[in-house]
């Protein structure tokens, strides 16, 4: 086993009940390190979680959402879309090459952005609506956008 991969196990936890093991090795995007951890876990046979599935899943935002509200959690209203959108709006790209979303709260810029998130029209994008008066926050920086 790789040498990096086991250095991450310390990440996991097991949930004794089901044998489970639980990857905490942080971000789980394709071709980061804990994304292989759990890969080289279900390829051993051992039931571990997230599953590579999941982790990937987890990473297109339309089925993201659509998990959570089978789960019972609130969701925004969305939409998939070619290009057109209404602000204000959270765009994510439906686009295997592009991860970058972006917040569009007026509509001055709405062609050259869809232009843009959409790759030439090439890929859809999914809106997320805004509520009015809703606050939104970078975590990275804790100011509202």
């Amino acid at each position: 086993m790789d040498s990096r991969i086991r250095e991450n196990y310390r990440y996991l936890a097991l949930e004794q009940s089901d044998e489970i093991l639980i990857n905490l090795a942080g971000s789980y995007d394709y071709l980061e390190l804990p994304y292989y951890v759990s890969q080289s876990l279900e390829n051993m046979g051992q039931r571990v979680l997230p599953t590579c599935k999941e982790m990937l899943d987890a990473y297109i935002t339309p089925l993201f959402l659509e998990k959570a509200r089978l789960a019972g959690l609130t969701i925004p209203e969305y939409y998939i879309s070619n290009g057109y959108f209404e602000p204000p709006v959270i765009i994510d790209p439906i686009n295997p090459f592009m991860i970058k979303s972006r917040t569009v709260r007026h509509t001055p810029r709405r062609q050259t952005i869809s232009r843009s998130m959409t790759r030439n029209f090439t890929y859809a994008i999914c809106c997320q609506d805004i509520p009015e008066n809703a606050h939104i926050m970078n975590p990275y920086n804790r100011r509202g956008i």
